[in-house]
């Protein structure tokens, strides 16, 4: 009976490292951490070379060498994610570590990143207004002055 709970509980901390380092979202954490700042969640990032640039945490190296053997079993994982968060007018970028370890509770870190400018936001983008007037931008049918939509092609256009 020993042996069997003994299996079973590390059983289930497999399972529960695995969720939590790839099911959870973390999402509950980061919205209570962003509304005690009164922000509210705009979008979670992964970071990308640029945002490691401006990071408060240092970025991570992608290969570490050991004179240790190891065997495949990641112990210690850390990962890290760009939050942006808006207040009225304002956008703020927020940093989390997540840490997690087997047999414990995944530890979460929150840091203040830079002000977003609205030049700086990636999701900025400038319209390219088309005005159409006799033939569809697409794939160049002949249109009447009321059409709305292309009826060789489908496209829909104001």
């Amino acid at each position: 009976m020993i042996i069997f709970s003994f299996v079973f509980y590390i059983l289930y901390n497999q399972l529960r490292l695995f969720y939590n380092r790839n099911l959870r979202t973390y999402k509950n954490e980061i919205r209570t951490f962003l509304e005690s700042k009164n922000y509210v969640l705009v979008d979670t990032i992964s970071p990308n070379d640029k945002d490691w640039q401006r990071s408060p945490f240092s970025k991570p190296v992608k290969f570490e060498f050991s004179f240790l053997l190891t065997h495949p079993l990641n112990w210690n994982n850390t990962e890290y994610f760009k939050i942006i968060g808006n207040k009225g007018e304002k956008n703020q970028e927020f940093w989390i570590e997540i840490n997690t370890t087997y047999f414990h509770k995944p530890v979460l870190t929150f840091k203040v990143g830079h002000k977003i400018n609205i030049n700086d936001s990636e999701n900025t983008y400038t319209e390219n207004i088309i005005i159409v007037k006799d033939k569809c931008p697409a794939c160049g049918h002949h249109l009447f002055d009321n059409e709305n939509k292309c009826s060789e092609c489908g496209l829909s256009f104001e």
